[in-house]
């Protein structure tokens, strides 16, 4: 069963193209940071901070 699953993720994988982006969230529980990532893996922008409290984000990176 493990394989199967790895297979999928892999075939996933295979699918991204130089037109997606690819961001990733720490969760945790006071502060979260966001990065995106361009389809090779180089990083593009800088990191995002916010919290989540009570259905509110808030975050100092955020530009208005």
């Amino acid at each position: 069963m493990k394989f199967k699953m790895q297979h999928k993720q892999n075939q996933l994988i295979e699918r991204i193209t130089n037109q997606h982006l690819v961001v990733g969230i720490d969760i945790a529980q006071q502060i979260h940071v966001s990065r995106a990532v361009n389809y090779r893996g180089i990083i593009i922008g800088e990191p995002l901070s916010f919290n989540y409290f009570n259905g509110l984000i808030n975050s100092s990176n955020l530009k208005t």
